[in-house]
């Protein structure tokens, strides 16, 4: 090519200047100006194609690939990226008119990575009788591209998958391994050793094989201090780091032992030294800081947090906790600077839950006008973080508070439910029946509206002798429980008697004592000056019967399971 014929192909391009390149100019120029007039670059689909990659190709090829029929299909549509020049007009017609296309399994397959392989090799693949079994289905993602077919065949029979503890690995990262490093790995012995199992997920082929044997062998894995730090977490950091993060003499000061657990991994061995090394932590207000949730910052982050005047005040000192780590110095600057810490009313915000929520959101709470409303002050603390602003409007808003009867129900405790489970609770039929009228206090934000609907219509309570036990520790115990006991109870002729550390009371221990109580004429029921009552002996606990009532529970237990046992 010239340099004139250069100069109408540049001026042609000048709003496709991504199409001049070296190769470009080695071409004909006949040939060059055939390609860019082809009308097919005036289709959405095929506009991509026009990629420096097509100089490399002839033009009988470009052609022939742009008629391929299948391209009608939308199915086939996405794999019309530059890569398809990797590939002739056969071998993509050879791959495209595959019958396997049809099977759902091998849908997702069908991405520009496909054209990383030949149409034998990925005939071979779709072909495999292991896409049969069910554990094998999730490698069909498009990483199984970067195989060969043979590699992928030799991965798929090895026989360590049928071993459960390397089911985990069964996962579409392995090909980013190759057969050898697979093998290496699944053998290794140390997969035998109790402490290293968990390690066996599918993080681990971050790392090489060769890598992940050295990990393994370290010795300080003997050390009681560092076992803990054994966790598929470790596959995020390499031999190096982990070394040098292990080998640090600071994990011998008491202060910085609890930071080590297993997010350390996120942390490079430069940051880390960084961060223990700040004299802030001779401080005694900040050690409450040093906890894991540290390895979530980057030393900067710390030192600039650490180093804010606003600690020096007695009222934020309280907010020197680990969720500090949450948020951000910007944010904890918003947070602390908000006018409102000023009011009596708010002061007692001022703890460590005030990390769940960013400055806008707690702007937001404090900003409500319900505040000024004497009924809800009660609810006014820290557990009010807990909810979203938008939520904790929605609570304050229902109509029911103006009602006397639901007043006592604003409480703290209100924030362990939302406005939609109050709204179906508190219009129940049931609550406005005189036997229920004790469970109207805020231990009821403890339920869920359904089990606490099932609770209220048990038949039990329209018995008199029942009814005493319907006072807020009822409202503690599963409806399955509450059956299990009264039936037991029933059964053994004491439902009058039974009492609420009964119902909460482990069923099968109740069982086994009545039984030991009836063969040993211990009175399950005794009377005194107040009438007939059920014996102290079943509020005991187990180290109670055995140290004042010479019975061992536990022995019953086992005891009455072998004779169970015997006689099947």
């Amino acid at each position: 090519m010239n340099e004139k014929e250069k100069a109408k192909i540049e001026k042609l391009l000048k709003n496709r200047k991504y199409l001049i390149t070296d190769t470009l100019f080695l071409r004909d120029y006949d040939f060059v100006m055939e390609i860019l007039k082809m009308p097919e670059w005036e289709y959405g689909i095929f506009e991509k194609l026009l990629a420096p990659s097509i100089w490399q190709c002839n033009l009988e090829d470009i052609r022939a690939i742009l008629k391929i029929y299948e391209w009608r299909d939308r199915k086939f549509q996405k794999l019309l990226t530059p890569t398809i020049w990797r590939r002739t007009p056969y071998e993509v017609s050879a791959i495209l008119e595959m019958p396997e296309w049809k099977d759902e399994r091998f849908k997702d397959l069908l991405t520009p990575s496909i054209w990383k392989r030949k149409a034998k090799e990925i005939k071979a693949i779709l072909e495999m009788p292991e896409w049969e079994d069910e554990a094998f289905k999730k490698l069909l993602t498009p990483s199984i591209w970067k195989r060969k077919a043979k590699e992928v065949i030799a991965i798929l029979e090895m026989p360590e998958w049928k071993d459960e503890r390397f089911k985990n690995l069964l996962t579409s990262t392995v090909w980013n391994k190759t057969e050898e490093e697979v093998r290496k790995v699944l053998e290794m012995p140390e997969w035998k050793d109790e402490k290293f199992k968990n390690l066996l997920t599918q993080s681990i082929w971050q790392r090489s094989a060769t890598e992940i044997s050295a990990i393994l062998e370290m010795p300080e894995w003997n050390d009681e201090n560092f076992k803990e730090l054994l966790t598929p977490s470790i596959w995020s950091s390499n031999l190096e780091n982990i070394k040098a993060i292990i080998g640090m003499p600071e994990w011998k000061e008491e202060k910085f032992k609890k930071l080590l657990k297993p997010n350390i991994w996120q942390i490079n061995i430069e940051e880390l030294k960084e961060i223990l090394k700040m004299p802030e932590w001779e401080n005694e207000k900040f050690q409450s800081l040093l906890t894991p949730n540290i390895w979530g910052k980057k030393a900067k982050d710390i030192k600039a947090i650490l180093e804010m005047p606003e600690w020096e005040d007695e009222k934020f000192r309280g907010l020197l906790t680990s969720g500090i780590w949450k948020s951000n110095v910007t944010e904890i600057k918003k947070i602390i600077g908000i006018p409102y810490w000023k009011e009596d009313k708010f002061k007692n915000l001022l703890t460590s839950s005030i990390w769940q929520r960013s400055a806008t959101e707690i702007r937001a709470v404090l900003e409500m006008p319900e505040w000024n409303d004497e009924k809800f002050r009660n609810v006014l603390t820290p557990s009010i973080f807990s909810k979203n602003p938008k939520e904790v409007k929605e609570i304050l808003k229902l109509e029911y508070w103006k009602h006397k009867r639901f007043k006592k129900l604003l409480t703290p405790s209100i924030w362990m439910t939302n406005s939609k489970e109050i709204m179906k609770i508190l219009p129940m039929p049931e609550l406005k029946e005189d036997k229920f009228k004790n469970l109207l206090i805020p231990n009821l934000w403890r339920c869920n509206s359904k089990n606490l609907k099932e609770k209220l219509q048990l038949s039990y309570w329209d018995k008199p002798e029942y009814q005493y036990l319907l006072t807020s520790s009822i409202l503690l115990v599963s409806v399955k429980k509450i059956i299990e006991s009264v039936s037991l109870a029933e059964e053994y002729g004491i439902g009058k008697y039974i009492t609420q550390s009964f119902l909460r009371g482990d069923t099968e221990k109740q069982r086994r004592l009545l039984e030991y109580m009836k063969e040993n004429d211990i009175k399950i029921v005794i009377e005194d000056k107040n009438g007939k009552k059920l014996n102290p002996i079943f509020a005991a606990s187990s180290t109670v019967l055995k140290k004042k009532y010479n019975i061992d529970i536990e022995k019953i237990q086992t005891q009455n399971k072998t004779k169970e046992a015997d006689g099947r």
